[in-house]
């Protein structure tokens, strides 16, 4: 028995932080999903895949295209044509769309029903799976706990889209334990909702999250795809990723260490470039600058003009397979005496020593930033949260810290300009 595991499609979903920018490769990441949903398709076929195991978050939330479920189920239906039958659970992406709960699918798909869990058994293939769909974008009941009792002699598979006790950064749908996956005594548990490929368990049951199909921000770095799954005649299971995304996010550090010049920064840049460099997906990448440098300041200070000097250079050593998401500067100066400091005993305090202190006095004041944060609510509703997003206390720090040091390099220029 051969299958495909795969979950968290999430077709037509946007790619975050990229689109804003001019000269970003549009096209290829508006396709990012349907590309690799499309590779998935061709990984069926190429593998003779007995059937396919679809974990729910078809769709993304953002997207309620009636075309985007049209795409999907003209894919799908051509499976039939090599004898592929697909197995669907839906998410809490998928829950509500409309469409979907009409199962506008053809015969070789079988939709899970959201009222209660059943089994679809096959005996020709010795198979039985037990799934139940999602009724509504936030789950909450424990649906593992319902599912039916495991059919001897067949292999019996759990197909679910749960946050699974203990995975954090997803929210919490479905929830179950791993004791209460244990107590069904099925043979495999093919999960969905968590976008990290994670073997949970390896055997005695496997239970396994084939993570996204396709990477939609930085916070899903490195590579995406679906598992594939092999039964032996024994009933010894072998799971395999399959790398199907057209997308990659990735970060990379860059330390500034020793760093004596900017020229000096677009060559160690590059060099990092280079080792990400694949031609046969669209690499995206954050850099971040970290380190101890004298030259904190002055980068700081450049902002979007370091940032394009790096882009064009991110476009210069990767052309069509390289793209710069952002730039993120955690460096810091090195620890030097204040070079604006009098040279002779005043009782007055030097602009830094007084910037310094104003920005402590905030930073450890919870009362100074709830206070801060509102002065600054209506600039961020005229802004847009999107363009002014200081609205958390955490973020605020960063954005006093990233004040204070372009304060400080006004300071010094023109300290140096007056000399």
């Amino acid at each position: 028995m051969k299958f495909i595991h795969a979950a968290d499609l999430h077709l037509d979903a946007p790619l975050r932080g990229l689109t804003r920018y001019s000269g970003a490769p549009l096209e290829r990441i508006r396709q990012a999903s349907r590309k690799a949903f499309e590779r998935l398709m061709d990984a069926c076929r190429h593998h003779r895949v007995d059937f396919l195991l679809l974990a729910g978050d078809l769709l993304d939330r953002s997207g309620r295209d009636y075309q985007t479920v049209l795409y999907l189920a003209t894919h799908l239906r051509r499976l039939k044509e090599d004898n592929i039958e697909v197995f669907i659970v839906l998410g809490n992406h998928d829950a509500e769309h409309a469409l979907l709960q009409t199962n506008p699918f053809s015969t070789n798909i079988h939709l899970f029903a959201s009222d209660r869990p059943h089994t679809i058994h096959r005996e020709h293939l010795g198979l039985a799976v037990h799934g139940q769909s999602h009724s509504h974008q936030k789950e909450k009941r424990n649906l593992a706990a319902d599912y039916p009792p495991c059919i001897p002699g067949a292999f019996n598979i759990g197909l679910l889209h749960t946050s699974l006790v203990g995975r954090d950064g997803h929210e919490t749908y479905a929830p179950c334990s791993e004791q209460d996956l244990l107590t069904h005594g099925y043979q495999y548990w093919a999960l969905g909702h968590v976008h990290q490929r994670e073997i949970v368990r390896a055997k005695d049951p496997m239970i396994l999250f084939p993570g996204t199909l396709q990477g939609r921000h930085i916070r899903e770095s490195g590579e995406k795809g679906a598992t594939l799954v092999a039964v032996d005649p024994s009933g010894h299971i072998h799971a395999q990723p399959l790398i199907l995304d057209q997308v990659r996010w990735k970060t990379l550090e860059i330390t500034l260490d020793a760093i004596a010049s900017l020229d000096d920064i677009l060559e160690r840049v590059d060099t990092q470039l280079h080792s990400v460099i694949n031609p046969d997906v669209l690499t995206v990448v954050r850099l971040n600058l970290v380190g101890h440098t004298p030259l904190h300041d002055p980068l700081v200070a450049k902002g979007i003009e370091l940032e394009d000097a790096l882009r064009l250079q991110t476009i210069n050593t990767g052309g069509d397979a390289l793209w710069l998401e952002k730039v993120v500067i955690t460096s810091r100066p090195h620890p030097t005496e204040n070079p604006l400091a009098p040279q002779h005993d005043t009782p007055h305090l030097d602009p830094l020593t007084m910037l310094q202190q104003i920005v402590q006095e905030w930073q450890h004041s919870d009362e100074a930033m709830k206070s801060l944060t509102a002065q600054l609510k209506p600039l961020r509703s005229l802004l847009g949260g999107h363009l002014f997003p200081i609205q958390e206390i955490p973020k605020l720090h960063q954005a006093l810290e990233h004040a204070q040091t372009l304060v400080r390099q006004r300071l010094l220029e023109q300290d140096q300009g007056d000399h």
